[in-house]
């Protein structure tokens, strides 16, 4: 699989872009702005954009949807219960001097559990509000995945490890950690040291800790998450030291 990503807009999201080598065929993960360079890393790696897969409605990560849909095609998919942030997306950006073109409608709405496939690999969707109530993650195998979008080893990276350190929360000593652990690409629900605001429209703090808690820790520890807005990390590194998720984590 191809893995890049690109740090767009005034917000600073990532955006991911997953992509079929066979088939040339991507998955552009929260394409919030910036639509000009999105298409110039698509075409770098001689993609096509199939899905434009939305963790969530806000503006920072659905703002250049639209654009690369008219200009490119592929399908917009967004979780059902974040339609009403998405379609007034372009008022929303107004209120922080931010422009964005009118949403398109949707193509398809995503169900937790789903299974979304483009080329040849696959990933599933995971429904965990509270950041908004239909934010989701994405959870795509890790034998598919093998390098970091950002720099240098995967794993590594998004510990905060050195190469070849290994995690000392990452379960039994005597056990050795895959060799492409899992990804999860998991928006503004969780991020290094931290998890996100839940102070927005129809956020809510206990929903999305329990969601954290209920469906993202109980991963692999090595598992790393690809988080909306900053580095990269893991399920043990966050564990370990994110304070919203001590005591009863």
């Amino acid at each position: 699989m191809i893995l890049d990503a690109i740090v767009v807009g005034p917000i600073q999201a990532n955006c991911y872009v997953l992509g079929c080598p066979e088939t040339h065929a991507a998955l552009v993960i929260d394409p919030g702005d910036d639509p000009h360079a999105i298409e110039a890393l698509l075409e770098r790696h001689q993609l096509e954009p199939a899905v434009y897969l939305l963790t969530h409605g806000h503006i920072d990560h659905v703002g250049a949807a639209t654009p690369l849909r008219q200009k490119l095609g592929g399908e917009i998919l967004i979780h059902p219960d974040d339609l009403p942030l998405y379609e007034k997306a372009s008022e929303h950006a107004l209120a922080y001097g931010i422009r964005l073109p009118r949403t398109a409608p949707p193509d398809r709405h995503l169900q937790d559990g789903e299974t979304v496939s483009w080329g040849q690999f696959s990933g599933t969707v995971i429904h965990t509000p509270g950041h908004s109530p239909g934010g989701i993650c994405f959870r795509v195998a890790g034998e598919w995945v093998q390098q970091d979008p950002f720099s240098g080893s995967a794993t590594a990276a998004a510990r905060g490890a050195a190469p070849g350190e290994r995690d000392s929360s990452a379960g039994d000593p005597q056990e050795t950690p895959p060799a492409f652990p899992d990804w999860v690409f998991c928006g503004d629900t969780l991020f290094q040291g931290s998890i996100g605001r839940t102070d927005l429209p129809g956020g809510s703090h206990a929903t999305l800790l329990q969601g954290i808690r209920e469906r993202l820790l109980v991963l692999p520890p090595e598992t790393i998450m690809a988080p909306g807005h900053g580095p990269l990390t893991t399920v043990a590194s966050e564990k370990r030291i994110n304070p919203f998720l001590q005591g009863g984590a």
